[in-house]
Order: C-alpha cells, then sequence, then structure tokens
C-alpha cells in the first residue's frame, strides 16, 4: 500500500514567497513543440517537428494570497513525433502504452541517440528473400520426392518440368511484386510526411493570424492560466 506523508511548509528564503510547500509526489509536467532533425523510436522517417515532454520536480510557493508552481529538478524527458503524441491523447486505456523516445532520466541527458531509420522496404526484402529460399527448399525436396517414386520416367519429367514451371513463375513474380511495393511505398512515405508537415505548419500559421485578430482559432486553444 502506498504510504501516506503530509507536506511539509517552510518560510520561504525570498520576499516574494511567504512559504515554500515541499512533498516527494509534487511534480510538474510541460510538453513543447520543437523543431529539428530527428530520429525517433517506432517511426519510419526522420522528423524535423517533434513534441517533447518534461516532467520535473515541483514545489509550491504562496505569496500574497497566491499560489505559484515552481519546477525543480528533471525527473524525465521524452520526444514523440506529432502522430504519437495524437494517439498518446486520444487512446486512454488503450494497450499497454505510446512508444516515446527517451531523452534524459534523472538530469542525465548522456542517453544515445538513435541512427537514421533503416529502409522499410529494405527489410521486407530481407524477409521476402528468406520466404524464396524456404520455397526453393521445399520444391527441392519435392523434387526428391518424386524421383524416388515408382512413376514411369515420362510422368516423372512432367511432374518435375510443372514444378519447375510454378517455382520459376512464384521467384520472378514475388520478386517483381515486392520491388514495385518498395517503390509505391517509398512515394506514399514521402507525399505523408511533406502533406503531414505542410497542415502543420498551416495550422500553426493560421491560428496565430487568428489569436492576433481575436477570431476563433482553427483549433481549440486551452484557457488561460490565471
Amino acid at each position: 500500500m502506498r504510504p501516506i506523508e503530509k507536506p511539509v511548509t517552510e518560510k520561504g528564503t525570498s520576499v516574494v514567497s511567504e512559504t515554500v510547500t515541499t512533498h516527494p509526489a509534487f511534480a510538474q509536467i510541460v510538453a513543447h513543440r520543437v523543431s529539428g532533425q530527428t530520429q525517433l523510436y517506432a517511426s519510419d522517417f526522420t522528423h524535423h517537428n517533434t513534441i517533447r515532454i518534461e516532467i520535473k520536480h515541483s514545489e509550491l510557493h504562496r505569496s500574497l494570497s497566491r499560489d505559484w508552481h515552481f519546477a525543480r529538478g528533471l525527473i524525465t524527458e521524452v520526444e514523440m513525433s506529432e502522430a504519437q503524441w495524437a494517439t498518446f491523447i486520444s487512446t486512454l486505456n488503450v494497450g499497454s502504452g505510446t512508444p516515446c523516445t527517451l531523452l534524459a532520466v534523472k538530469g542525465n541527458y548522456n542517453i544515445p541517440g538513435l541512427p537514421p531509420p533503416e529502409r522499410r522496404q529494405d527489410q521486407f526484402a530481407v524477409e521476402m528473400k528468406k520466404t524464396l529460399l524456404k520455397t526453393n527448399a521445399g520444391l527441392d525436396k519435392v523434387r526428391t520426392m518424386i524421383e524416388g517414386t515408382s512413376l514411369s520416367a515420362k510422368a516423372k519429367k512432367e511432374i518435375l518440368m510443372a514444378l519447375e514451371v510454378a517455382g520459376y513463375g512464384v521467384t520472378s513474380s514475388v520478386k517483381f511484386v515486392a520491388e514495385q511495393f518498395g517503390e509505391h511505398m517509398e512515394k506514399v512515405t514521402e507525399d505523408a510526411k511533406t502533406e503531414v508537415e505542410a497542415y502543420v505548419s498551416s495550422i500553426v500559421s493560421r491560428t496565430g493570424l487568428a489569436v492576433l485578430k481575436g477570431e476563433k482559432p482553427p483549433i481549440e486553444l486551452p484557457a488561460p492560466k490565471e
């Protein structure tokens, strides 16, 4: 069972803080939109716009009959793609969580970064090659079995010829389809990246202009803190 501990309140050491209240459970969380080329866990391409989330310890300062929350010491910092962020905030109680990229823990920023992601097409190509090798091995086994039967030489020749044609057809067709699929997916990925970045830039610009004009923004903004 989780132990219960009362917050500790002490007299503030500065002029603006009459009291300072601390507790091991006090924390603050903040999210930032960040620009800059980076690689993320569970993402197939390099990102130029990401979301960073920081969680820090917190102190409650009270002065002039108001509460002020001050962040003190980093607990952890993670980075997410905009798609991961959207998934994170919209899928409560689903699965075991959304992938994110760890940047720091308890002030330690020496966590290694990720290399550029491998082309998913190359991964599929390797897997496809393994599948074809297994298929050919299976065909070789069938050929050996046919050779050992009591069928006539003519029947064996016809069956083996049919297997040869089938094996060649499978190998050549699968390779062609895989190459076409790879080219298609590469184009789709690049188009998607362009569309997403263009959409985000458009929303940011429109929101900024709407706020300056005193109009309703295209997306709902959080209420200002008092």
